[in-house]
């Protein structure tokens, strides 16, 4: 009972493992296999913008990672250990592309393609001597090759350095280097009227280190690539340069590869990882999308830019208008505004605030006094209208005055002969009082009651 239930455990254990390598039906499955080890700067920034790229889209990607470490290990026994690993890792997932850095994965990759992915899409980048029948005849493969631009860079170092007499040029025994040489050869051809040009770079780490101490400032440092030595050491892009800037060497040191920068050389037309890991992902994109890898054709042309440290070019008096346009300089000392970023950025926030209140505030107030104004200017009209209307009706009055005089109040008057008392004590007879104290005039005549009294005879005569 015992042994039944720990063989279902074992089977149920099996079960999981296969479903969590089995595929996600809502994703695309990308294995990534570069040729060196994970720590390697070039295979590190490659890999970085690989991922940069393929997870900031919309595709919904997985991505597998192998390494190599061609570096450590240039052997076929570790090829195979390899193959047998991702045939056993990878057996339950279809891939939708394969990725791959350098020529060693590139040539892993296709030698083994019919095993571990057949069928599948393949996009390279990092390949350097790279030509269209490199491995022969393959189907849906394309990538971007590993060009490096020498002239350019030996070129604009002649002009920032007019009193050079002599060019050394550095590339290592490897495969990779000798590769480079050729390359770099291939672009100084292209100059004309230069110095004496020697190549080194097959000796040990030490003896590189002394004859380099010993060259004079008239003599131009060219550094290819050294990654291996005569005595197996092996060292990253960075570290021959860095091993020289704690020399003092005299001599400028102008470069191939971005990874170098910063460690004690000026720059040039570099070639980087990252470049390369953006530019191999897009296109893998592209598959991911719907593109047929045989339709992207393989970028054969340099991909690289001008970068530069500052504090070389400080060192070797090297003037930046002698640098093209689009140059990126590095490493220039912090401006004010880069000290000081918290401080200038908050201040600048609290004037644009206060700028905006003070703004609005004045708007406000401007909208506030424009309506107070036109209220005013109403009530200004309206109380000239109200005066001009008043100066109407007492002018309207006093007219009305002029023309008419009144009597009121209590007359003493005669109860006899009926005259009037004056204010002054006088008596005034009725006709004269009302005469001097109103407009009114009289007309004389005999009502009928004194015509029977006083004319009782009288007849009136006929018409």
């Amino acid at each position: 009972m015992t042994s039944n239930w720990r063989m279902l455990r074992v089977v149920l254990l099996c079960t999981v493992c296969l479903l969590g390598w089995a595929d996600d039906p809502g994703h695309h499955q990308v294995l990534v296999l570069h040729s060196y080890h994970q720590s390697y700067s070039w295979t590190a920034n490659i890999h970085a913008a690989m991922v940069r790229t393929l997870q900031g889209s919309e595709a919904g990607v997985d991505i597998h990672t192998e390494y190599l470490d061609w570096k450590h290990y240039p052997t076929q026994e570790m090829l195979d250990r390899h193959r047998e690993m991702i045939l056993a890792k990878y057996r339950n997932v279809r891939f939708s592309v394969v990725l791959t850095s350098d020529n060693a994965a590139l040539e892993f990759a296709l030698r083994q393609r019919e095993a571990l992915f057949p069928g599948v899409p393949i996009v390279f980048c990092g390949v350097n001597g790279w030509r269209p029948d490199l491995y022969g005849k393959q189907d849906n493969v394309t990538g971007i090759a590993e060009q490096v631009e020498g002239s350019g860079t030996l070129a604009l170092a002649l002009n920032a350095h007019p009193g050079t007499k002599k060019v050394l040029v550095i590339c290592d025994g490897t495969e990779t280097g000798q590769e480079i040489r050729q390359d770099v050869a291939q672009s100084l051809a292209k100059l004309d009227l230069l110095p004496e040009i020697t190549y080194i770079g097959k000796e040990s780490t030490q003896d590189l280190l002394q004859l380099l101490l010993k060259e004079p400032p008239s003599t131009l440092v060219f550094l290819a690539l050294f990654g291996n030595d005569t005595s197996g050491r092996f060292l990253d892009l960075w570290e021959f340069p860095e091993l020289l800037s704690k020399l003092d060497m005299k001599a400028p040191v102008w470069v191939l590869y971005e990874e170098a920068l910063g460690h004690g050389v000026v720059g040039g037309h570099l070639q980087g990882g990252e470049r390369q890991g953006t530019l191999a992902a897009g296109q893998a994109l592209r598959i991911i999308q719907g593109e047929k890898a045989a339709s992207i054709p393989v970028v054969a042309v340099p991909t690289v830019q001008w970068v530069f440290d500052d504090r070389q070019l400080k060192r070797f008096g090297i003037n930046p208008s002698l640098l093209p346009r689009d140059s990126v300089i590095r490493y220039a000392p912090p401006t004010f505004y880069d000290r000081n970023r918290t401080w200038v950025l908050g201040s600048l926030y609290f004037l644009v605030i206060g700028f905006t209140i003070a703004v609005g505030w004045t708007l406000v107030l401007r909208r506030t006094v424009k309506q107070r104004t036109e209220k005013l200017r109403e009530e200004l009209g309206a109380r000239v209208r109200a005066e001009a209307d008043l100066e109407q009706t007492v002018g309207e009055l006093q007219h009305s005055l002029a023309m008419v005089k009144s009597l009121s109040g209590l007359l003493p008057i005669c109860g006899h002969c009926k005259k009037v008392r004056t204010d002054e004590g006088y008596w005034q007879g009725v006709e004269q009082f009302v005469t001097e104290h109103s407009d009114a005039q009289f007309s004389h005549g005999v009502c009928p009651e004194c015509v029977n009294i006083y004319y009782s005879g009288w007849k009136p005569p006929r018409a």
